[in-house]
């Protein structure tokens, strides 16, 4: 895992890290950085929305924000 501050007020790209395969040393690890940074830029990682959801539910109980919703993702649109 490589972590480089942003030129910003906070937060920090996370590099070199494959989120699928996150184990507790590396959860742990990643959790520290993001109460140091605040916020946390992953680029390149494609996960499903089974991988995502997992992620997610790493920081805490997932919230329903709509009445569809009926897993850990929402879908977002514009159209």
């Amino acid at each position: 895992m490589h972590v480089t501050p942003i030129d910003a007020t906070l937060g920090a790209v996370v590099t070199d890290i494959d989120l699928r395969e996150l184990d507790q040393s590396g959860w742990s690890e990643l959790y520290r950085q993001f109460l140091e940074y605040g916020v946390l830029v992953l680029p390149g990682q494609h996960l499903d929305g089974e991988a995502q959801g997992a992620f997610a539910a790493r920081f805490g109980a997932i919230e329903q924000l709509s009445p569809r919703q009926t897993g850990a993702n929402v879908a977002i649109s514009n159209r």
